[in-house]
């Protein structure tokens, strides 16, 4: 089972699917099965998510990559 996230007005991210070694970025090793708020991006703007079978990536603006 793989990672899903989402972001809306481009403000925050939510996250939900596997978490298995903290690859939500939700702070927890848990597995979240409905959409969580990533707190971590909520002041800062998404330019874009990517989701695979191991990892989650943020991309803000200015240009910072997370992961």
């Amino acid at each position: 089972m793989s990672n899903e996230a989402s972001s809306s007005s481009k403000r925050f991210a939510a996250l939900w699917g596997n978490g298995d070694y903290g690859r939500l970025g939700l702070g927890s090793l848990d597995s979240q099965w409905k959409p969580a708020i990533c707190s971590s991006f909520i002041d800062q703007s998404l330019r874009a998510i990517s989701c695979g079978g191991a990892h989650t990536l943020f991309l803000t603006g200015p240009p910072n990559i997370f992961f």
